[in-house]
């Protein structure tokens, strides 16, 4: 395969710790782990508050696609012991899903933290951590939305 084939199939994938935020193609030069790399401005426009650009963290040769997958990381102004911390149910959610959470909770709550775990309960949001940002008032609602949109994902997904 040649490089521009290599490159043409290439993904930027933004990252907020463990948390996918965003991708996108890229054509141009090779990255390696340590450089820095600006996000797109229209990408940059959906996610305010961070910083526009990050930091190359993982490169992997993507055999699926014959291209590169490349994790930059992306800077918060807050700090991460201030930051909202979401407890999702990783048994109520599929994992086809939770990008798709994520994306949703992120509109919602300001600069989530987001970790998943399994459990019985039939709640998908299980528990928030919020670090005196009083979303506990917002817990029921949040739940709502997502079980609404757990209900309406898999009929969209089939049309």
């Amino acid at each position: 395969m040649n490089t521009s084939q290599d490159q043409n199939a290439s993904r930027v994938i933004l990252k907020d710790g463990r948390s996918r935020i965003a991708d996108w193609p890229h054509t141009s030069s090779h990255l390696t782990v340590g450089d820095r790399v600006e996000i797109p401005q229209d990408i940059s426009a959906t996610i305010p508050g961070f910083l526009t650009e990050g930091t190359v963290s993982r490169v992997e040769f993507d055999t699926a696609t014959g291209g590169w997958s490349i994790e930059v990381e992306v800077g918060c102004p807050v700090a991460e012991s201030q930051r909202p911390v979401i407890i999702l149910n990783a048994s109520r959610i599929d994992e086809s899903q939770r990008a798709e959470v994520e994306a949703h909770l992120r509109k919602r709550v300001d600069y989530p933290i987001f970790d998943w775990e399994d459990s019985y309960e039939s709640s998908p949001v299980l528990r928030i951590h919020d670090h005196g940002a009083n979303l506990q008032e917002k817990l029921p609602q949040l739940r709502s939305e997502i079980l609404k949109m757990l209900k309406v994902s898999p009929e969209l997904s089939v049309i």
